[in-house]
């Protein structure tokens, strides 16, 4: 069992509510570049069997938008889901130093959201409520707890996704030297009855590779993930790369502390950076599980 809490912050567009100017007395709506912070708490839950294992994810996210003056925009904090995901791995010893581990994992649309008009002549003419600005700002905050993942789990965070992942990875010790690298490619169907909604079905490509290196119940070491966009139509096109230096700590007798920052290097990470925020984006990555 295990907690994994995630700080990202960073800017991203959003439809955000707009206070009243004179001689206006309703409330309007923009689409504005501003500010996020990002905390998503996810549960962890894992079930080995004699040859192969069952797992849980469900991620929790809490958001905040700040306001922005210039626009009129007053900030904006709200608690939201991610999807749920369940599943399925096999281990097959390929030698006294690799283990084999082919995963399918299943996304159910548990994470809410409506995907925003693309312009602003768009927003204006669609006249959104309070409620569907709630819903707008709502797959803000899940796009951009994705990408405090550096789009490595974009399958628990898009809204109204139904996916399916296969994952191929490896768990190799050379004395105390650990290297875990894996593949998988997430396939997510949008139930989303929305005009603006982004794509009927997104795939991506998703690899990383984990080196560490044990040092008594210390392990030093550094991940690096890659994603590229297979089938995708309208926003997050480009690849996105990141790397993730980290620390974990074995508490015995079987309790495990971990602790990791991303570095983005390149892809849609470049919206994260828009003026004037820009080169203020990242995340933090803290967790904690216990072996039973």
């Amino acid at each position: 069992l295990g907690l994994d809490f995630t700080l990202g912050f960073g800017t991203y567009n959003a439809a955000l509510a707009q206070l009243p100017q004179p001689p206006n007395i309703n409330f309007g709506s923009t689409l504005d570049t501003t500010s996020f912070c990002t905390t998503t708490f996810t549960l962890l839950g894992h079930y080995d069997f004699k040859s192969f294992g069952l797992g849980l994810r469900m991620p929790l996210i809490s958001g905040h938008v700040d306001s922005d003056p210039a626009h009129n925009v007053v900030s904006q904090d709200l608690f939201t889901s991610g999807n749920l995901e369940l599943s399925a791995d096999f281990h097959k010893k390929m030698s006294d130093q690799v283990l084999m581990v082919p995963e399918i994992a299943l996304t159910f649309p548990t994470s809410p959201g409506s995907t925003p008009p693309y312009t602003q002549q768009q927003l204006e003419a669609n006249q959104p409520s309070q409620s569907l600005e709630d819903q707008y700002t709502r797959y803000a905050v899940g796009l951009a707890a994705a990408f405090a993942r550096g789009g490595e789990d974009d399958a628990l965070f898009f809204n109204w996704r139904l996916g399916v992942t296969p994952k191929l990875g490896f768990d190799m010790k050379f004395g105390h030297t650990i290297v875990q690298p894996y593949v998988k490619i997430p396939i997510m169907f949008s139930l989303e009855q929305n005009a603006s909604a982004e794509e009927p079905v997104r795939i991506e490509a998703v690899g990383a590779v984990r080196v560490a290196q044990a040092i008594g119940p210390v392990q030093l070491g550094v991940r690096i993930v890659g994603m590229i966009p297979i089938a995708a139509r309208t926003s997050l096109k480009t690849p996105m790369l990141s790397v993730w230096p980290e620390i974990r700590l074995q508490i015995p007798p079987s309790a495990q502390f971990w602790l990791s920052g991303m570095i983005p290097l390149g892809g849609d990470f470049a919206v994260y950076g828009d003026a004037p925020y820009g080169g203020k984006n990242g995340s933090f990555v803290a967790g904690l599980g216990a072996t039973f």
